[in-house]
C-alpha cells in the first residue's frame, strides 16, 4: 500500500478495491507484528481473546472501555497495517458511543464494529441466545460513532446479532436498517441494496453467491 496514506486510509482504499481482506485474530501486540511479518494487510483484535487474554475470563462483557482501548493502543502503535477492534456494544448507550469512538480513534485503531446485543452481552462464539435491542436504538448508536469521528476515514462497522435470536427475516430487517439510515449521511462506504440479498446469503448460509468484487463495483 502506498506509504503516504495513513492505516485508516489503507483500509477505506481496499475496501473499494475488490477482494476479500483477510485480517487474522490477534490478542495482544505481539500476535500484532506476527500478522503483520507474515503478510497480511490488515489485524483483528478480538474481544473475546482480548478478555481470555487480560482477565482469564469468557467475553461476556468484563472488559472495560479503559482497558480494551489501552490494550489496542499497543497493539496499533507497534504495526504499520490497520487494527479493526471489536468494540462490543460500544459499552452503553449513544452517549458511551461517542466516547468510545473518540477513545479508539486516539489509540490509533482503524476501525471499530459496534454490535447490537442487550447487556450483559456475550460473544458469539459461546452457546446460549444473545438478544437483541429495538433497532431503532442500534441505529441510533451508530448514528452517534458516526457523528463522534475527527477523522473522516475511521470505519464504524454495524453489527447484528438478530439472525440467531429472531431469525433470517429479522436480520434482514435490521441490517437494512442500518444501510438505509446510515448510508447516505455518514459516508460514501456502504454496501448499497441492490448487493444485499445477495451479502445476506453470503453471511448467513456460507454461500459463495458473489464475488466481493462485484460488491466493490457498486460503492458508490
Amino acid at each position: 500500500m502506498a506509504a503516504n496514506l495513513t492505516v485508516r486510509q489503507q483500509l477505506r482504499k481496499r475496501l473499494t478495491e475488490g477482494g476479500m481482506i483477510v485480517a487474522p485474530g490477534i490478542y495482544d501486540a505481539y500476535g500484532a507484528r506476527m500478522v503483520q511479518q507474515a503478510g497480511f494487510e490488515a489485524v483483528y483484535m478480538t474481544g473475546n481473546g482480548v478478555s481470555a487474554c487480560l482477565l482469564g475470563q469468557p467475553d461476556v462483557g468484563l472488559v472495560d472501555l479503559t482497558l480494551f482501548a489501552a490494550h489496542a493502543h499497543r497493539a496499533a502503535a507497534c504495526v504499520n497495517i490497520p487494527l479493526i477492534c471489536d468494540a462490543d456494544t460500544g459499552y452503553g448507550n449513544a452517549v458511551n458511543v461517542w466516547h468510545t469512538v473518540r477513545e479508539f480513534e486516539s489509540a490509533g485503531v482503524a476501525a471499530i464494529h459496534i454490535e447490537d446485543q442487550v447487556a450483559p452481552k456475550r460473544c458469539g462464539h459461546l452457546p446460549g441466545s444473545r438478544p437483541v435491542v429495538a433497532m431503532e436504538e442500534h441505529v441510533g448508536k451508530i448514528e452517534a460513532a458516526a457523528a463522534a469521528r475527527r477523522d473522516p476515514d475511521f470505519i464504524i462497522i454495524a453489527r447484528t446479532d438478530a439472525a440467531g435470536g429472531l431469525g433470517l427475516e429479522a436480520f434482514r430487517a435490521h441490517v437494512r436498517g442500518d444501510i438505509a439510515d446510515l448510508g447516505p449521511r455518514h459516508g460514501p462506504h456502504r454496501i448499497p441494496s441492490v448487493a444485499f440479498d445477495e451479502l445476506v446469503e453470503y453471511i448467513v448460509h456460507g454461500r459463495r453467491v458473489f464475488e466481493p468484487s462485484r460488491v466493490a463495483d457498486r460503492l458508490p
